[in-house]
């Protein structure tokens, strides 16, 4: 399991969350996959642009935690994460 997606708590949007190698909690130099470095700290504009996902809302500065408006665009993003860590 490289991300783990779930309802944020303000009910408005969708949370994509890297795990970690060992588990709880830590550096963010334990997580199996960040996030892309080019997401790191944009929100809403500018990471629908950089990730081509349209409803992308946030991505932490650390790359361990995104967000999007909707489940399947949250989906995406961890999809995207993953194309990206292949090529």
């Amino acid at each position: 399991i490289m991300f783990v997606v779930y309802p944020s708590v303000n009910g408005k949007s969708y949370t994509v969350q890297c795990t970690k190698k060992g588990g709880g909690q830590g550096s963010t130099d334990n997580l199996r996959m960040p996030f892309p470095q080019a997401w790191a700290g944009l929100t809403e504009g500018e990471l629908r642009k950089v990730s081509e996902v349209s409803d992308a809302v946030f991505c932490h500065r650390d790359r361990f935690i995104a967000a999007a408006l909707s489940l399947q665009g949250a989906v995406t993003l961890a999809k995207k994460a993953l194309q990206n860590s292949k090529s």
